[in-house]
């Protein structure tokens, strides 16, 4: 059972999920391709699983219709999406036939076409194939105009992170040159920064294979309390190999959790094993990092330095409904003295790395996550904890008792 690492999922109508960073579940499963590979490929799509995003499911649809305007993005077999002036993107179902279905809309219209969009609410709905919630059902699809310059650059950026099919045609761009330097960086602040880099990514592409025991307790602070309610305890075993990490043999409260679904019940989060370094660290997602200087965290002396991703880029995005937005984010890590990540903090995350003893080695893997999110219902806090790190070949197949 491997976790969507872009999102999460509540199934009980009236209940609210919180995803993590913009990925499917089938992203991490990347098949025999080396991790050296698969490191090269974080920037395309992995998170910070860290890094949080907002999913909120409603309960029973409503009857109102909602109208948007935009340039289209996206029409995929039973799916199509617009970018609304602002950067955020609107998804919403197709019917298999008609005017409306996805091969019409490809046949009359170009990307980047301004649109006006009528559509009603639906139940929330999971297209499995996909892993991908819908709230709206297309009614209308009205032309406005044609694409300008502008119109292109902006959903070309969307489509930089968007997932999925296209029966749009899509024009070949050169990738942006990225700008890594934040303004009056000096030649030891860039070279500060790059050393940073290579060994982040060389940590990414070498990490072991292993396996830990996740415990996460959950609690919510509801609106007008000042109390904490405890939720349950989810205990699992996470796996980290070539082929991405997985969450299995799930307990709530103790009790065996099984499903077909990618999505625990309830509130969720990301695994948070290393994978999500990636997308900090690659030249290609272009995150800027300035240097701020000593500092401490548990008891450690370390170096901080705080960070900004641009919009539409690697970290994915959030999603409160049918609406995503892929927006900046920024955050600050704290390193040690051979430039690897010890914490690392953004959007109300915070991961923490420890050097772990496996056999006679040690291995530098996370051991603690803290995740708080603020959602219509009330503040929810997710403590996690990683312990019994075991490392295994990727030959060997794992059985656990």
């Amino acid at each position: 059972m491997d976790p969507d690492t872009r999102g999460f999922c509540i199934e009980e109508p009236g209940q609210y999920s919180v995803p993590s960073i913009c990925n499917n579940p089938q992203n991490d499963r990347r098949g025999s391709q080396s991790k050296a590979a698969m490191a090269k490929r974080i920037f395309l799509w992995e998170l910070l699983s860290a890094l949080i995003a907002i999913l909120v499911l409603p309960g029973p649809a409503v009857a109102a219709d909602s109208v948007y305007a935009g340039s289209l993005v996206q029409v995929a077999p039973g799916s199509f999406s617009i970018r609304l002036p602002d950067g955020r993107v609107v998804d919403a179902r197709l019917p298999k036939s008609g005017d409306l279905a996805a091969e019409s809309i490809a046949q009359q219209y170009n990307l980047a076409d301004q649109v006006e969009i009528t559509a009603k609410s639906i139940d929330a709905y999971l297209d499995k194939q996909t892993d991908h919630y819908y709230f709206l059902e297309l009614k209308k699809l009205r032309l406005l105009r044609s694409s300008s310059p502008e119109d292109l650059t902006g959903v070309l950026n969307t489509l930089w992170w968007k997932r999925g099919d296209n029966l749009l045609k899509v024009p070949d761009t050169p990738a942006p040159k990225p700008n890594l330097s934040p303004p009056g960086a000096t030649t030891e602040d860039i070279a500060r920064v790059e050393r940073l880099r290579e060994v982040n990514l060389a940590y990414v592409a070498n990490l072991p294979n292993f396996v830990a025991d996740e415990r996460a307790v959950r609690s919510i602070r509801q609106k007008d309390s000042s109390n904490w309610k405890l939720q349950d305890t989810v205990e699992s075993e996470i796996t980290f190999q070539a082929s991405g990490p997985s969450r299995q043999h799930v307990r709530i409260n103790g009790k065996a959790w099984n499903s077909q679904s990618y999505w625990l019940p309830g509130v969720n989060w990301g695994i948070g094993f290393g994978v999500e370094l990636g997308n900090l660290f690659d030249p290609k997602c272009e995150t800027m990092f300035d240097f701020k200087g000593p500092s401490e965290a548990n008891g450690k002396q370390l170096l901080l330095y705080s960070f900004h991703a641009p919009p539409d880029r690697c970290f994915g995005p959030s999603q409160i409904g049918p609406i995503q937005s892929n927006g900046p984010n920024d955050g600050r890590i704290l390193v040690d003295d051979s430039g690897h990540v010890i914490q690392s903090e953004m959007g109300g995350t915070t991961l923490s790395w420890d050097y772990v003893k496996i056999g006679e080695s040690f291995h530098l893997l996370p051991v603690a996550a803290d995740h708080v999110f603020t959602l219509p219902d009330g503040v929810w806090h997710i403590e996690v904890q990683f312990k019994n790190h075991k490392r295994f070949e990727s030959s060997i197949q794992l059985k656990v008792q």
